[in-house]
């Protein structure tokens, strides 16, 4: 018997099966992070939702706090909540660090962490059921490659680019304006610094080790001893073994059964992993354990995991509790922190980007502005500027912002995000290196199975300069900004104690690095522009691709009767033998 709580069968039912009342089975029961029971015994995601960013306004402004509480609509109008609470932390840097702590406290005292038939609080879980031994034991694979610096090398159209061709291509991406001045110097310094590749002297935990967006195969490749975290199922761990076997680097793992030094991958993959959405307390006593063993290493930790719509929630709480009892132990330094923005979503971005939003829209190509017209009549799918008013902070300070939301996502996905946003900065604030830079929209299997992201993404760079990247660019440059984030001394990701720059605002930490995609530049907002790139592609598809093949096999046809004529003339004149 196992005494280890087994991954809620709700994860791999599948929204697209036939329902069957007569033999369906009974919900499981509610085990590990979730959402509290409301009035009417359900787990309500909306209440909860509007709760954090209610919150999180109260703490600097009551009548924010109060439109957001009063909003009967909230599915339907989140964004615009939002980035009035952006807007509001900008006022002071005060208020943006008041403000991220309050919606902090909020969603770790208000989540819930059931364990049988008890429910308490998140918070008071990770105090209360953290045992003193970890439960989990610890196995290493070491690669079979010796560590030492390779060159960068990024995956783009076909190509593999490194060196020169991969500065050319940089520099072409700031010039289009798919990633920022910042972006594309950092990414530079990491492919001309090689000492910061080799990472045999980093001890980096990855929870959700497997995640698609995630920098695991980079890191094996640049020695880094990664601490794996990821769910107890043993076709993920055998490739990340294997993956590990065949680079640099050094796999620090979690078993529920200790094992020989020489075990096969078989038997090690059979019993590895952990759940961190049930057995979250466990995993900080794994982790803690762990570093024990290594206090002299630096520690960096990343939150990589996704779970789609509410558990999105569930599972960056649950990342996010770990991650907090990390950095409040004093036995050891402050650990970095590593996360993955959205480029959908609200950001302090330049005032250069702002710039060419307004240029680009001046720009718009006759085909945009005609369906910007059109769709006018439509108000829910009406294009909107993308250059916003700037926000006058109460010292007169200035700042450009970004609104990229995308409504077609859902407010858990915006709150799961913006509570790493709230992390990050109230990190970077006790001293945390925190590495937190804008990735770009990417083809990702999970987001392209939907068909209306999957048809957008292949029309987004219709309207310039928008460009979706697939998975393997992805990893690679932003493994890039996370090796300048940790190596470089300049880096935004340093925290002032350490050296680091001061930001006028703490929400500036987002503004830098940013691989976007175009989304801070595309004269319309980003979360406007689908249903166009919809339109370009399927209009390109459905009526040029098939005129150009017509026009061209009418031009073979003609200019093929043409040819017999002539030779027919040529014939008939004695003009050939």
């Amino acid at each position: 018997s196992n005494k280890f709580t087994q991954v809620p069968r709700t994860f791999v039912y599948s929204s697209n099966q036939p329902h069957a009342p007569s033999t369906a089975m009974p919900p499981p029961p509610a085990a590990g992070v979730v959402f509290p029971l409301d009035d009417q015994g359900k787990r309500s995601t909306t209440s909860i939702n509007q709760g954090a960013f209610a919150a999180a306004a109260k703490a600097i402004d009551p009548k924010l706090a109060e439109s957001v509480t009063e909003e009967k609509k909230w599915r339907g109008r989140y964004t615009k909540h939002i980035g009035a609470h952006v807007e509001a932390g900008l006022k002071t840097p005060a208020a943006a660090l008041k403000s991220a702590q309050a919606g902090l406290d909020y969603l770790h005292t208000t989540m819930q962490f059931v364990r049988g038939e008890k429910s308490t609080s998140l918070r008071e879980a990770m105090k209360t059921l953290t045992p003193a031994t970890s439960p989990f034991h610890t196995h290493v694979i070491k690669g079979s490659r010796k560590p030492g610096a390779s060159p960068l090398e990024v995956p783009y159209n076909g190509k593999v680019l490194s060196g020169d061709a991969l500065e050319a291509q940089v520099e072409k991406w700031v010039r289009q304006g798919v990633i920022e001045l910042s972006t594309g110097a950092s990414i530079m310094q990491a492919a001309q610094n090689p000492g910061w590749r080799d990472l045999s002297d980093l001890h980096i935990c990855m929870l959700g080790a497997s995640s698609a967006m995630g920098p695991f195969p980079l890191l094996m490749n640049m020695g880094a001893n990664v601490i794996a975290v990821d769910i107890d199922r043993a076709g993920i761990w055998e490739k990340l073994i294997k993956t590990a076997k065949e680079g640099c680097g050094t796999l620090i793992l979690p078993t529920k059964e200790k094992l020989a030094a020489n075990a096969s991958d078989e038997e090690v993959a059979k019993v590895a992993g952990c759940n961190l959405l049930t057995e979250t307390p466990e995993v900080y006593s794994w982790l803690a354990a762990v570093r024990k063993e290594r206090a002299n290493k630096q520690l960096c930790v990343g939150a990589y995991a996704y779970l789609d719509a509410d558990k999105f929630v569930m599972i960056s709480c649950a990342m996010d509790a770990i991650i907090e009892k990390l950095i409040a132990d004093t036995q050891f330094p402050k650990p970095a922190l590593a996360y993955l923005c959205t480029p959908t979503d609200f950001h302090v971005c330049p005032a250069t980007a702002r710039d060419a939003a307004v240029d680009n829209l001046r720009k718009s190509p006759a085909w945009l502005s005609l369906v910007a017209s059109l769709l006018s009549f439509f108000p829910k799918l009406a294009l909107k500027r993308n250059a916003r008013k700037l926000v006058t902070a109460e010292d007169g300070t200035q700042f450009a912002v970004v609104d990229a939301l995308v409504k077609e996502q859902g407010p858990n996905y915006a709150l799961a995000k913006r509570l790493q946003h709230w992390r990050a900065i109230t990190a970077r604030e006790q001293g945390c290196v925190v590495s937190t830079n804008v990735a770009p929209s990417t083809a990702t299997a999970s987001v392209v199975s939907n068909r209306l992201f999957a048809l957008a993404y292949k029309g987004f760079h219709y309207v310039k300069p928008a460009e979706v990247a697939q998975p393997e660019l992805s990893n690679s440059v932003m493994t890039a900004l996370l090796v300048n984030d940790l190596r470089s001394p300049t880096s935004i990701a340093r925290p002032v104690a350490d050296g680091g720059r001061p930001l006028r605002n703490p929400l500036e930490l987002f503004r830098d690095n940013a691989f976007h995609g175009g989304a801070w530049r595309t004269g319309y907002a980003f979360g406007s522009i689908g249903t166009p790139a919809v339109i370009a592609y399927l209009f390109n598809v459905g009526v040029v691709k098939p005129y150009l093949v017509a026009y061209n096999l009418a031009q073979f046809v003609g200019w093929s009767m043409a040819l017999a004529a002539t030779v027919q003339c040529m014939a008939a004149a004695g003009g050939m033998p």
